[in-house]
């Protein structure tokens, strides 16, 4: 790491410490989003710069509409593709990654095809046992008022 004596001092940490510490995840997480930002960039004909001042922007002020930005370049999936990138760096394989690598990296259109339907199928696996999980747990604990005769008739 470039900066871990500077990073060391400044947080009170030992320098073993940081060396231990697995950044891979964040690294590689960073890599897709100068990506994203360089291809969106190009499609709007601007400076990269632009286009991360207007995302960090949206972050504070509730201004989403750069984000459209991400689909005009990406595709109609592309914002429900990148929500599904791993958050926790266990959850991020060298499969998981190589799928997200060919959706927004590749320059074969029929990867890049393959990589979404895998990705969303994912996440409508992931949403779908969520949901019959969640339904039957929250029904079984719900009373069942008994009908009076005047709400059957």
């Amino acid at each position: 790491m470039k900066h871990k004596e500077e990073i060391a001092r400044e947080f009170n940490i030992p320098i073993k410490q940081i060396t231990e510490l697995n950044l891979m995840h964040y690294y590689t997480s960073i890599s897709f989003l100068d990506h994203i930002i360089q291809r969106v960039a190009e499609n709007k004909k601007t400076d990269t710069s632009s286009v991360w001042e207007k995302f960090k922007k949206g972050l504070f002020t509730g201004e989403m509409m750069p984000l459209r930005d991400v689909e005009k370049t990406f595709g109609k999936n592309a914002l429900r593709v990148l929500s599904a990138l791993p958050s926790k760096k266990e959850d991020f394989t060298d499969e998981v990654y190589e799928r997200f690598y060919r959706f927004f990296c590749g320059k074969n259109k029929e990867e890049k095809n393959i990589a979404e339907k895998q990705i969303l199928a994912e996440i409508n696996n992931s949403e779908t046992s969520f949901e019959k999980k969640d339904f039957k747990s929250t029904a079984e604990s719900i009373p069942q008022k008994e009908k009076s005769e005047k709400e059957i008739i």
